[in-house]
Formats: structure tokens, C-alpha cells, sequence
């Protein structure tokens, strides 16, 4: 028989990533580890002597994907001619012409 973190157990640290994460968003990366990394030091040690690598791995992408996913949704999305959503909303607004690109 083999023994493994428990779904409820897997689903718990998950949700608490994501608020960790949440809780985090727009700081600096050292904050963000220096957060994370005694949670799932422990979370980690605590399931070590049973068979959890899969879930580890698991844990690791979703915790990769939860990162990287901060970055791009604070970021206005960008137009194929190089100028932001949001510059091209602001130029049309003060009467410049959309195309024109502002530094």
C-alpha cells in the first residue's frame, strides 16, 4: 500500500500559495521567496518519507505557473504596431493621432 498526501491536503496548500501569491503581487522577487520558501520547506518535509514526487511536481508547476502569471496581468496588453492598449487610448483621448507611438 502506498501512502500519499491526501487530495484535501494537496488542495489546501494550493490555496494557500495562490493567497500567498496573491497577497505578494507587484513585490519583489527576494519578498516573494523569502515568503514562500519556509511554506513549502515544510509542506515539503512534512510529506517526504511518503511516495510524493509526482505531487511535488505538480506543486512545482502550479506554484511556476501562479508566478508567472503575475507579471503579464499587471502588463496592458500590446497592439501589432508596438503601442499599448492603453497609450492608444490616451492619444486618441488628447487629440493626437492613434498611430503615433508616445515614449
Amino acid at each position: 500500500m502506498l501512502i500519499k498526501p491526501s487530495p484535501a491536503a494537496i488542495k489546501r496548500i494550493r490555496e494557500r500559495l495562490a493567497a500567498e501569491v496573491r497577497a505578494l503581487r507587484g513585490g519583489n522577487a527576494a519578498r516573494v521567496i523569502t515568503k514562500l520558501s519556509p511554506i513549502t520547506r515544510g509542506w515539503t518535509g512534512y510529506y517526504r518519507g511518503v511516495v510524493s514526487s509526482k505531487v511535488f511536481a505538480s506543486l512545482d508547476n502550479y506554484a511556476w505557473k501562479l508566478l508567472l502569471s503575475g507579471p503579464s496581468a499587471a502588463t496592458p496588453p500590446s497592439r501589432r504596431d508596438g503601442s499599448s492598449a492603453a497609450t492608444s487610448a490616451d492619444s486618441t483621448s488628447s487629440g493626437t493621432t492613434a498611430g503615433v507611438r508616445r515614449p
